[in-house]
């Protein structure tokens, strides 16, 4: 429901976005059935898609929506379980607006304004008028599961000053039962005798707790830092992907470039430079097509008539998916960046245009690359790129500065396809196989029609 306010607009919310991103980095390549499992039962993720949710998601933090400028479920995501932050500033960030705005003597607002089992709260209404959110400032439940969040923050991150006031402060809220254990309740409330009070001096009047004893969320949480603190489980143990060292220094990124000429008449041209360029047909036993017969083929991902599912819609891939090369049946295939497709893309043909693009997809490479082995970037010179029958001066300076070492603040490395097979991230298209008929051997007949008819056309005019 969001802030409760019918302003019928859909919006994004970064602790939805660092949830997804976290799942599509987890369940790549995971086989569901473990050793028992084969091909039918692996998940594949496209990076770019765990990449687009990286990106929104850094883009909204601090802020949680539209709607909302911060929420206490941020938590979940800049620390356990989530781990979704690669910036320490940003979560150092995060977590301290979560302090300052919601943070109370009896845990974390949800988000400011947040009228749920409040006294001021009408039951039978679904939403509010902005104007009369007003009415809930100051005096919004407050939840003890956000210091079990806080709690279990710390222990990750080793802030063992924080974890000591988080658990202090939780201790003085949990219900003590008969038996001697030890509850943690859903929410603290301002009782309505005591809610204009409250309203006037923020946090001066003593709360009740209300809801759910125990709350399962809180308990399950509060169980588990209490297992950590003492010793009994390891970090390791809770996180056994290694996300919580996402934030940690990474080797540097070596970008793979590969340049193909069209025609032996373009690699003339570019050897007068001193840059030894293969054809594309040259380029064998590997095979080089364009992004556009990557998206095809994806569309067959989680295809399945008996289950009525239509497989992937999107037809894009991004530049860490062509960045690949792709293991189908024995063949090699490398795929040129969709963005740099001159058929679909007509700012290609601005040679100025595709050198500065060239170098973006470089940078972006550096920033985003996180799968084994090295990313692959292949590029067509095309004829009609030549001016005057010559190679401009851009794609001439933008290649000298490959062949240095450095473009872009990156390290580069130039080289043929061949020169890269030990070196490059390789996936397996596994899922292309006639896994219905329980024949993983063959492709799928579809898929085997369309690659016939595909690849049996010269590169140039496939659309």
């Amino acid at each position: 429901r969001g802030d409760k306010t019918n302003h019928g607009l859909p919006e994004l919310n970064a602790s939805s976005i660092g949830m997804a991103k976290a799942a599509l980095e987890a369940m790549n390549e995971l086989d569901l059935f473990g050793g028992r499992g084969g091909l039918p039962s692996v998940i594949h993720v496209l990076a770019d898609e765990a990449q687009k949710c990286h990106a929104v998601l850094e883009s909204l933090l601090p802020r949680e929506s539209n709607s909302k400028e911060v929420d206490a479920s941020l938590l979940s995501i800049i620390s356990f379980p989530a781990f979704a932050v690669e910036s320490r500033e940003l979560i150092k960030v995060t977590r301290d607006e979560i302090k300052t705005k919601l943070q109370g003597r009896y845990g974390c607002k949800r988000f400011l304004r947040d009228g749920y089992k409040t006294a001021r709260e009408d039951p039978r209404r679904l939403y509010y008028e902005p104007s009369e959110l007003k009415a809930f400032e100051n005096i919004e439940c407050e939840w003890p599961l956000f210091y079990c969040y806080l709690i279990l923050d710390g222990l990750f991150y080793g802030d063992d000053e924080a974890v000591e006031e988080y658990a202090e402060k939780l201790d003085a809220l949990l219900i003590k039962t008969e038996d001697g254990l030890r509850l943690v309740p859903e929410m603290y409330a301002v009782p309505g005798h005591l809610v204009e009070s409250e309203y006037r001096r923020p946090h001066s009047q003593e709360r009740i707790p209300i809801g759910s004893l125990p709350f399962m969320w809180a308990q399950s949480l509060y169980t588990v830092g209490r297992l950590l603190k003492e010793g009994f489980i390891a970090p390791g143990e809770l996180d056994p992907l290694n996300r919580r060292l996402c934030t940690e220094k990474k080797p540097d990124v070596v970008v793979q470039v590969v340049i193909l000429a069209e025609d032996e008449k373009v690699k003339e041209r570019m050897a007068q430079h001193d840059l030894a360029v293969q054809t594309i047909e040259e380029a064998s036993p590997l095979e080089v097509q364009p992004a556009r017969l990557l998206s095809n083929l994806y569309t067959y991902l989680g295809q399945n008539e008996k289950l009525s599912l239509s497989g992937r819609i999107s037809k894009e891939v991004g530049i860490l998916a062509t960045s690949k090369l792709y293991s189908l049946q024995g063949r090699i295939f490398a795929f040129t960046p969709q963005n740099l497709d001159r058929l679909n893309f007509y700012i290609v043909n601005d040679v100025n245009l595709m050198a500065s693009n060239f170098r973006s997809a470089v940078h972006m490479l550096k920033s985003n690359w996180r799968e084994l082995g090295r990313p692959t970037l292949t590029l067509i010179m095309y004829r009609q790129f030549l001016e005057n029958d010559k190679v401009p001066l851009s794609i001439i300076s933008t290649l000298k500065k490959i062949k240095s070492g450095y473009l872009h603040g990156t390290r580069v490395v130039f080289g043929n396809l061949e020169d890269f097979l030990s070196t490059s991230c390789i996936s397996n298209l596994t899922f292309l196989a006639n896994i219905e008929d329980g024949d993983n051997e063959n492709l799928n007949p579809a898929v085997r029609l369309f690659l016939e008819h595909e690849l049996s056309r010269p590169f140039f005019v496939r659309r």
